[in-house]
C-alpha cells in the first residue's frame, strides 16, 4: 500500500500511515463552500478494485440580531422591529414572529412581517424580516420574539425585543388644550361672577335709597306740625 498523492485542492491530503493501516480517509483544512459536493473514494487491489461515494455537506452558522432590544412607539401610532440573519448556508431557513404577554404566548402571522433575501459575494444568504407594531396602551411590556430555525441550529434560535407604549405627543397636546380652555372658562366664570355679585350688591342699595326717597315726599306720609301763636287773643 501507498503511492504518490496528487491533491487537487491545497492542504487536501491523505496520510500514509493510516492508509498503511486500511484507513484511506481524506483530509480537507479550511472548509469552505466551493467544497461542498460527493467525495469517491476508490480502492485498488490487483486485480480487484472497490469504490464508495460520501457526500458532504457545509453548514454555515448565521449572525442573528434585533435593530433593537427595546422600542417605544407613541400609542396609536405604528413602529417595526426588524430581526436580521446575516451569513448562513444553506439557504433552507425559516424565520417567524411570536408576542408573549403576561397573560400568553401567541404566532404572529406572516401578514404582519415582510422577509428580504440576500445572496452574498461569498455565495452564503442573509435575509431580514421586518415586523410592523401598531400597539395600545394594553400593549405595554409585551414581548417581539424573532424565531429562527436552519440547520445550524438544532433548537432553533430566538431573540426578543421589549415593548414600550407611551401617550402620543398629538394626545398630550389636546390634554393640555383641554386644560388650557377649562382654566380660562374657570377664570372667566369667576369674574363673571364677581362682577354679577357687585352689581346686584350695589343694585339693591340704590333701590333702598330711592325707596326711602319716595316714601319721604309721599302724601301719604304724616309730618309734625310745630304750636304757632294763639290768634284768638288780643291785647287790648
Amino acid at each position: 500500500m501507498g503511492g504518490e498523492h496528487d491533491p487537487k485542492r491545497p492542504g487536501a491530503s491523505i496520510s500514509d500511515s493510516d492508509l498503511l493501516k486500511g484507513n484511506a480517509s481524506l483530509y480537507l483544512p479550511k472548509v469552505q463552500l466551493a467544497d461542498e459536493g460527493s467525495y469517491t473514494c476508490t480502492v485498488f487491489i490487483t486485480p480487484e478494485s472497490e469504490k464508495q461515494t460520501s457526500t458532504m455537506q457545509v453548514l454555515v452558522r448565521p449572525n442573528v440580531s434585533l435593530s433593537t432590544q427595546s422600542i417605544t412607539i407613541p400609542n396609536g401610532s405604528e413602529g417595526s422591529v426588524k430581526c436580521d440573519v446575516i451569513g448562513f448556508y444553506p439557504q433552507q431557513l425559516d424565520i417567524s414572529w411570536m408576542k408573549i404577554s403576561k397573560q400568553r404566548i401567541e404566532n404572529i402571522s406572516s401578514i404582519n412581517y415582510r422577509k428580504y433575501f440576500v445572496t452574498n459575494s461569498d455565495k452564503t444568504f442573509s435575509v431580514s424580516s421586518q415586523l410592523r407594531i401598531r400597539p395600545t396602551m394594553e400593549d405595554n411590556g409585551e414581548k417581539y420574539r424573532c424565531v429562527v430555525k436552519h440547520s445550524t441550529f438544532p433548537g432553533g434560535f430566538t431573540i426578543e425585543s421589549v415593548l414600550s407604549v407611551v401617550e402620543s405627543k398629538n394626545h398630550s397636546l389636546a390634554i393640555g388644550a383641554t386644560i388650557c380652555v377649562l382654566a380660562l372658562l374657570g377664570i372667566t366664570l369667576g369674574f363673571v361672577i364677581y362682577f354679577w355679585r357687585k352689581h346686584s350688591k350695589g343694585g339693591n342699595r340704590d333701590n333702598e335709597e330711592s325707596q326711602s326717597f319716595l316714601k319721604s315726599v309721599s302724601p301719604d306720609h304724616k309730618s309734625k306740625l310745630l304750636p304757632g301763636p294763639d290768634i284768638s287773643e288780643t291785647g287790648t
